[in-house]
């Protein structure tokens, strides 16, 4: 289960209501329910923003801004694709490798961990990196 913030803006004629209200939702199998304090949990909806829209009206509020709290998750599937270079300047090789990673500069220390450093080594050989793509998850 999944949990999201929001800050949420709201009209309400009772003082206490209105203004700036932290909202969690909550991601179930059968779709999204949000709490906040002062509003209680609603029901299940569709979206997270259906949720806090309902929940509200619930309430006698009206929604004026929905903001969302995004955490830095930069963590991942990088996936590199490169190629060995010989002396004379011919493709040796052609290789792919999916790396998970924190971040990109520890996808890069992997690599380099796994296959030496990018550039040419003593023998005249170099790694060439041709593509590196980030996805959150790895494709199907």
């Amino acid at each position: 289960m999944k949990t999201f913030t929001y800050t949420v803006t709201l009209e309400h004629i009772a003082p206490a209501y209105a203004g700036e209200h932290t909202f969690t939702v909550k991601q179930e199998s059968g779709g999204y329910f949000a709490k906040a304090k002062l509003y209680g949990c609603g029901k299940t909806y569709s979206t997270p923003e259906n949720a806090i829209h309902c929940l509200a009206l619930d309430n006698g509020a009206t929604v004026l801004e929905i903001v969302q709290h995004v955490e830095e998750d930069n963590s991942g599937h990088f996936e590199f694709n490169w190629e060995w270079i010989n002396a004379n300047g011919e493709c040796e090789g052609i290789c792919q490798q999916w790396i998970y990673a924190d971040n990109f500069a520890q996808a890069c220390e992997q690599f380099e961990s796994f296959h030496g450093p990018i550039g040419k080594d003593e023998f005249g050989i170099e790694t060439r990196i041709t593509l590196v793509r980030f996805e959150k998850y790895l494709p199907l």
